[in-house]
């Protein structure tokens, strides 16, 4: 016989681990097709966003970062 298991886990939110933003980011950059994927993000842009953006959720970073990629066409970005 199987029983079923519930576990239940909490993952701190983006917003409670800003310092960790940088790497996912970096990530979501290098996934983007070109030229998007060539966009560097200069230092005060990631400190601008990891200290006043605070997404819900890694979907709404994954949006962000997108966006400013095209915006910045391949290029470096600061946070508009």
């Amino acid at each position: 016989m199987v029983r079923r298991v519930a576990t239940t886990v909490r993952l701190p939110s983006l917003a409670q681990r800003r310092e960790r933003i940088p790497a996912p980011v970096r990530a979501m950059l290098a996934a983007l097709p070109a030229p998007d994927s060539e966009t560097t993000l200069s230092s005060a842009a990631r400190e601008r966003l990891a200290a006043r953006h605070c997404p819900r959720n890694v979907a709404e970073l994954e949006a962000t970062v997108a966006r400013l990629a095209r915006r910045a066409a391949g290029g470096p970005t600061l946070l508009g």
